[in-house]
């Protein structure tokens, strides 16, 4: 299963945060996971986590 795209204003956020780091290896990583875990938090739980509801993370305050 393929990820959708990233956000262009997600790209940029991460490219802010690569910035910070001065190996270009590890500024290009930190970019990448920047992005993965925007996606991660853009994905929908799925239907199984749903079935079991005491197992899912609370959601509010």
């Amino acid at each position: 299963r393929v990820a959708p795209a990233p956000a262009p204003e997600t790209v940029a956020a991460a490219g802010q945060v690569a910035a910070r780091f001065e190996d270009p290896a590890l500024a290009e990583a930190m970019h990448a996971l920047t992005i993965n875990r925007a996606a991660r938090d853009q994905r929908r739980p799925s239907p199984a986590v749903s079935a079991f509801p005491e197992f899912s993370r609370p959601k509010g305050p």
